[in-house]
């Protein structure tokens, strides 16, 4: 916008998953800031905005505490601060509680979504994805400005999504890791690659060997890992089952491969291994009072490959999936205003950035939440999963990188990726 405006309205959109809010107001001989003003505001979603008295209505806002475009009404030390709209450009650094956000979610633009001001730190305070302004001159309408990640087109109708750096990816696969609550009680943590090929030789035909994570062969779908030393029976179990330590100073990795769909989206895959997956008891025949037959212990197996994948649109995120069991395993669409993804009913939190997923004991299957969950199976009715908050294995503290390569073409430390072959012992489905 010019020092000068001949326009004859100005539009502010504010774009959000809950719907698009807008304020008018009546651009003509205005300069770029002072548009923006209570006595030049036309309409509005807020009906008691002409009533109430503000502290604060312009573009500057507060540069102190880095906050414009700041309709505000009071001050009340944080806690109390009410208002219609502020974007806050603080970060993590931010002054008060209520607008404090991670720098990839600037500028983060709260408002009230109801018909009246709100508290900043209550429930009626919305979070929009975006902030569009239109300038109404004759016969065009021209975008203003663009939020963080996107740039103005050269003839200023819309915001293109900037293509992301491989540099900017290796920031971006840490930033949206997930954090993932091993279950209460849990004796079978995750490890890393290189921790299970000390454990297990590989069988190739009639070789035998052991192996590195760079030195791991292609091979065909008939090779296979047995453990070094063997397991004489299904319910037996060897020390390095129970994986690596997951502590403050210690984590197991996460192997993100990033694969770009587009110039400007990619997806990211979390893959999570663990030595072992418990197998789970079941009644083989009727319940009746309990189980009328016999109870049995199926899919022991040793090695057991967990997934989470994230989306992003440029620098933002549009979805996960999550490989889960039935209707809870599928793609959560990103809703920014509350910072969850979600599907149906099942909704995903995010602590900052990182999506909150939940790994059932024993099998280590991702869930959106803690608690028990009762699904169905091929050739046996119902399963059970138990999740819950025990052990928090925070992803993003050990992420090992790749980029997607097609298929045989990973090299180095990131070899095993082209092994075909079984993790583990060929007994899957012990009984």
């Amino acid at each position: 916008m010019t020092s000068r405006t001949n326009s004859s309205q100005v539009k502010v959109v504010l774009e959000s998953s809950e719907g698009n809010v807008e304020l008018i107001f009546d651009g003509r001989n205005t300069d770029k800031f002072n548009w923006f003003s209570k006595s030049r505001l036309l309409s509005s979603p807020w009906k008691d905005i002409s009533t109430e008295p503000q502290n604060f209505f312009s573009i500057e806002g507060t540069p102190h505490e880095k906050r414009s475009f700041h309709i505000n009404r009071n001050w009340g030390g944080c806690p109390q601060d009410a208002c219609w709209l502020a974007v806050a450009d603080g970060g993590p650094l931010g002054y008060c509680e209520w607008e404090r956000a991670p720098e990839d979610q600037l500028p983060y633009i709260r408002f009230s979504k109801t018909t009246v001001y709100a508290n900043y730190n209550g429930g009626n305070i919305a979070t929009a994805d975006r902030m569009v302004i239109y300038i109404d001159t004759p016969g065009n309408n021209v975008l203003c400005s663009c939020p963080a990640g996107q740039s103005l087109s050269e003839d200023g109708t819309r915001c293109d999504v900037s293509p992301v750096t491989e540099d900017q990816l290796r920031t971006l696969v840490s930033r949206y890791a997930p954090k993932v609550w091993l279950a209460k009680g849990e004796k079978y943590n995750p490890s890393s690659i290189d921790f299970h090929l000390q454990h297990v030789k590989v069988y190739d035909g009639r070789r035998v060997y052991s192996s590195t994570p760079s030195t791991l062969p292609t091979c065909t779908e008939t090779c296979y890992m047995s453990t070094v030393q063997p397991l004489p029976h299904a319910e037996a179990t060897l020390p390095f089952f129970s994986g690596e330590q997951i502590g403050p100073t210690r984590q197991p990795p996460v192997y993100a491969v990033v694969k770009r769909v587009n110039a400007i989206t990619t997806d990211i895959f979390y893959w999570m291994f663990f030595p072992y997956n418990l197998g789970k008891k079941v009644c083989v025949g009727d319940k009746i009072f309990g189980c009328i037959g016999k109870n049995q212990t199926l899919a022991h197996r040793v090695s057991d490959w967990e997934h989470m994948t994230i989306r992003l649109v440029g620098k933002t995120p549009s979805s996960i999936y999550v490989d889960s069991a039935e209707t809870s395993s599928g793609i959560y669409n990103w809703h920014g205003t509350s910072q969850t993804y979600r599907k149906g009913e099942d909704v995903v939190l995010t602590e900052g950035t990182h999506p909150i997923l939940y790994s059932a004991y024993g099998n280590h299957k991702l869930w959106p939440s803690s608690a028990t969950r009762t699904f169905m199976a091929r050739l046996i009715k119902t399963l059970k999963d138990e999740t819950s908050a025990g052990t928090a294995w925070d992803t993003w503290k050990n992420v090992r990188f790749t980029m997607y390569q097609p298929d045989g073409g990973y090299t180095g430390n990131w070899t095993w990726m082209n092994f075909k072959g079984l993790w583990g012992n060929k007994e899957v489905n012990w009984g």
